[in-house]
């Protein structure tokens, strides 16, 4: 689809996620619905030495947000980190492969309340 070629060519910079709750007909108002809107800025960085990846833009839409106030600096600087799809198996590899050594050696991981404790099973 157009959107999915979009978002394979161009760089994300925000994520836009409304929530909406029914609100019931009360004494004093009618019944409506209430939107709210979040909007989340989003940065592609490196998940490794090797990936540096490009930033492509068009040009009437990085005119458009700057006109409507969009802070470039803050979704580089403060942007939640994403991974495309093959990066995104890479690293769940990665972990699976830590994981499986860890369980040769005897080791396990064991829960506390504030944070995981790695300890030995003897």
């Amino acid at each position: 689809s157009k959107a999915k070629l979009s978002a394979e060519n161009f760089a994300l910079l925000q994520l836009g996620i409304c929530t909406f709750k029914w609100r019931p007909v009360s004494e004093t108002e009618s019944s409506c619905v209430e939107a709210k809107p979040f909007n989340i800025y989003i940065s592609k960085r490196p998940s490794g030495k090797s990936d540096d990846s490009r930033f492509m833009y068009q040009s009437s839409s990085m005119e458009f947000l700057a006109q409507h106030g969009f802070d470039f600096s803050r979704a580089i600087k403060n942007g939640i980190s994403y991974l495309n799809a093959k990066e995104s198996e890479k690293a769940r590899q990665g972990v699976l492969e830590e994981e499986r050594k860890v369980l040769s050696k005897g080791l396990y991981l064991s829960p506390t309340p504030k944070r995981m404790k790695l300890s030995s099973s003897t």
